[in-house]
């Protein structure tokens, strides 16, 4: 069982032979998502040989964050000799690094749980290979999220490296030996060190690889980026074009160190409010002075591989937010086919979402409020609809003075709502497979001021591990369909958390995409002595009604009764254990059919 307020699993090695991978964290006083990012490293399979943390001279205290992972000498700490910023602390952690191939993470950033695994397969399956990146996806507060970095060529050449095709250093894997040849990160910059390097790697013949698909890191988006000071950023962009100018003219022709000025002033025009207008202003000039340079003149843009022609955009548009003509047309519409109290719904329904919307991206739901995983889930949680079932179950079912334990917390949507009603909201603990959830979830408990307990893990066999398997989207994961990319997590038995907890009796929540007929079967005889109340979404498009029934009729033969059912969702009593407690009324409702 792996709880996440204590030390962890041992890293592994990489998984391949005389293979070992180091990753190394850079962090800078910005401790509030580290966690985050340590914990999607742990999640990898196989995992790294070492982490390495690297304080660069941080005026906080670094320690209290560490308390919970793993013990010294899974994790180092080291602490630079001054403040060198990214570069320079990059460069500390990997030539203090014992691997022989380096990863960098930034301490905002999260990997995807597939990262490791994919990365070395490619190496594998390209053994001439140095190094590969790549893509992302950009992640904002208001959950938003984008593709990131997709449109790469599949070398690095410095036609390329020239015009924003940099290597994005949170998904790189490099093979020490082309760190030491480069001599590491230029310390001269803090922000475009990723573009100076590519442009060294371009000139030096090493072979970097890239593949789109599947992303491996996500990139957080916030206020506090270091990327996003327009100023420092454009200072540094005019010393690689200085630095670069005799490479921009034989590469796209006579004036194109104009034009990749011009492209700098332009992207400081869209950030910078006070210097808009003159830098704009003056990048028009530049481009009208260099007709002859092929260079593109459009941000963002790559030469194409097989021609001199722009290619796709690199960072395509996100289009948020509705159109008034647009929700007109839709009244009208639904006036004209369904009559004015569909119109009447309708506006109910737009205005319970509206209520939910809250600042920053996030969405209202009870007393609480959620960060949603992508747009989809968003959509769910403002209508009213996302674990709706569930949550009416809980709401009626679940006593306020009993331990309460769940299995497959997602987001944490349940959770939280649970937590905020139990008398002893320590007396909680949920349990969660996907590690790409964990770091949503983490942060939607502590938005909330809840008090649940994480334990990474599935539903299993004491002692072991099972297989788990995550689609495209994050929280279509599981246990019995194989789709998408797959992690291997620790088995948790219920049995093994009731005694770890010493809890008599709990009420049980599980929503485990299938593995629920499992769990059953397996523990028949801790769910008779010691689950109370049980509230299960079933899915008998995974295992069949007729598996589905005859679970039911087994806990009804051992003592449950069905007392509730929305949908797939359905609640049991355990008709023994509720007559020696202090039930509340909702317990002495008569059985029900069962699901089919």
């Amino acid at each position: 069982m792996e709880i996440l307020a204590k030390p962890r699993r041992p890293l592994a090695s990489s998984g391949r032979k005389d293979t070992v991978i180091s990753v190394i964290i850079p962090v800078y006083n910005r401790f509030q998502y580290l966690d985050q990012a340590l914990i999607s490293v742990f999640a990898q399979t196989p995992g790294p040989g070492e982490v390495i943390i690297v304080d660069d001279c941080s005026t906080e205290s670094l320690q209290k964050h560490l308390d919970r992972f793993p013990p010294p000498g899974q994790v180092r700490v080291l602490r630079t000799d001054r403040n060198r910023r990214v570069a320079g602390a990059r460069n500390w952690g990997w030539r203090h690094a014992k691997g022989d191939l380096i990863a960098f993470l930034d301490s905002d950033d999260i990997w995807e749980p597939h990262k490791t695994k994919v990365q070395l397969d490619f190496l594998e399956a390209n053994p001439g290979l140095d190094g590969v990146y790549g893509s992302m996806i950009a992640f904002w507060p208001d959950g938003r999220t984008q593709l990131w970095a997709s449109n790469r060529p599949s070398t690095i050449e410095t036609k390329y490296a020239l015009i924003d095709c940099n290597i994005t250093v949170q998904t790189l894997l490099i093979r020490r030996t082309a760190l030491e040849l480069l001599n590491g990160f230029d310390e001269r910059f803090g922000i475009l060190d990723d573009q100076d390097m590519t442009i060294r790697i371009a000139e030096s013949g090493l072979r970097i690889g890239f593949f789109a698909e599947p992303p491996v890191t996500r990139r957080r988006c916030h206020d506090t980026n270091y990327s996003d000071r327009s100023t420092m950023y454009f200072r540094e962009e005019y010393r690689i074009v200085s630095e670069n100018r005799s490479r921009c003219n034989l590469i796209y022709g006579s004036g194109s160190e104009r034009v990749h000025l011009a492209r700098a002033l332009t992207r400081l025009s869209l950030t910078s409010r006070l210097l808009r207008l003159p830098a704009l202003a003056l990048a028009r000039y530049l481009f009208a002075t260099a007709p002859n340079s092929k260079m593109p003149r459009t941000l963002w843009t790559v030469p194409s591989e097989t021609s001199g022609d722009s290619g796709c955009n690199l960072r395509q548009p996100v289009r948020h937010g509705f159109s008034p003509a647009g929700k007109l047309r839709t009244a009208f519409r639904t006036l004209g086919e369904k009559g004015p109290a569909a119109v009447l719904s309708l506006l109910q329904r737009n205005l319970r979402a509206a209520v939910r919307i809250l600042p920053a991206g996030l969405v209202r739901v009870g007393t609480c409020s959620f960060r949603p995983s992508d747009e989809a889930t968003r959509c769910r949680l403002l209508s009213g609809q996302y674990e709706a079932p569930e949550r009416l179950g809980t709401r009626r079912y679940i006593r306020r003075d009993i331990p309460v334990i769940e299995f497959g917390a997602s987001l944490g949507v349940v959770s939280c709502l649970v937590n905020r009603r139990l008398k002893i909201p320590q007396n909680h603990v949920v349990v969660e497979a996907n590690p790409a959830l964990l770091p949503i979830l983490i942060e939607n408990r502590d938005r909330n001021r809840c008090k649940f307990e994480i334990v990474h893990g599935a539903a299993g066999a004491q002692g072991s591990t099972v297989r788990l398997y995550i689609g495209s989207d994050a929280l279509n994961s599981s246990l019995l369909t194989p789709t998408g990319s797959s992690v291997e997590v620790p088995a948790v038995t219920l049995g093994e958390i009731l005694e770890a907890h010493a809890f008599d009796c709990c009420g049980l929540i599980c929503d485990i995409e299938g593995a629920e007929l499992s769990l059953i079967r397996a523990e028949l005889a801790t769910f008779q002595s010691k689950v109370e109340i049980f509230i299960v979404e079933f899915h008998p498009a995974i295992y069949g009604w007729e598996a589905l029934d005859a679970a039911c009729r087994l806990l009804m033969e051992h003592g449950f009764d069905t007392v509730w059912r929305q949908d797939n969702t359905v609640a049991f009593k355990n008709t023994a254990l509720a007559q020696g407690s202090s039930s509340e009324r909702h317990l002495d409702r008569p059985g029900i059919a069962l699901m089919s």
